[in-house]
């Protein structure tokens, strides 16, 4: 009887040592649903989910303390969403404290400035004499279409002759122009966009002029062989 009522115990035991585990190892836990990379081009929201009962809400930016907009919802029986929005406008690190008595939870994102991306469809290979179009797309870091506050396409040419090429916008984010590509030979087409609070976009496209303007050497072939038939049936005339 000892014996039965031991192990009665001992499963007693286990079973509530086993819930306390359980109890320990998810109190507190906090589910990330946002980036933990975001850009200040637009609000940053930070969304949390905790099982911290009542949990106490602390923001920092830079280790400095803030005051964004935080709101609480309950979302599961247990568990507390947390949305917490800031408008920032420089680099550096946020942190979200999340409290509750003696227990605690540190989430960070880091945020970034934001950059241009600028797509063209310059020809890496072409011939002279040709007047091509140029078109020039501009997005931000998220792959979206965005106005640019200004934006050039400047070429260098074999001859070390420098243009500034004329763009249109025709679109948004779409700034398209015509560059007559006259000589044989290497073109560097330097492209510069810039927008305020966005880190600058600058490269060079290289092009390859690969044969001369005007007619080709199989016409000119074509025509001396021509002129050569027409002279010599003149002259078997002549004899």
């Amino acid at each position: 009887m000892a014996k039965e009522k031991n192990q009665v115990l001992w499963i007693v035991g286990l079973v509530v040592l086993a819930f306390a585990l359980y109890q320990y190892s998810s109190l507190g836990a906090i589910g990330l649903n946002s980036p933990s990379v975001q850009y200040y081009d637009s609000p940053i929201v930070v969304d949390l989910r905790t099982n911290l009962v009542n949990p106490e809400v602390k923001v920092y930016f830079n280790d400095v303390a803030i005051n964004p907009s935080v709101s609480k919802l309950n979302c599961t029986l247990n568990e507390t969403c947390i949305k917490i929005t800031s408008n920032l406008n420089t680099e550096g690190i946020l942190t979200a404290t999340i409290k509750s008595g003696s227990d605690q939870e540190v989430y960070t994102t880091q945020i970034k400035q934001p950059y241009l991306i600028v797509e063209n469809d310059i020809l890496a290979n072409l011939s002279t004499g040709r007047l091509e179009n140029i078109t020039l797309k501009t997005f931000n870091q998220d792959n979206e279409a965005i106005d640019v506050d200004s934006i050039s396409l400047t070429s260098f040419a074999p001859d070390k002759s420098i243009e500034s090429i004329k763009l249109t916008k025709s679109g948004v984010g779409v700034y398209q122009g015509e560059y007559n590509y006259k000589d044989k030979g290497e073109y560097n087409m330097k492209i510069s966009a810039s927008k305020e609070d966005y880190k600058d976009s600058e490269y060079v496209v290289f092009t390859s002029v690969l044969k001369g303007s005007g007619i080709s050497l199989w016409v000119w072939v074509a025509l001396g062989t021509l002129v050569l038939i027409i002279v010599g049936g003149f002259l078997v005339k002549r004899r």
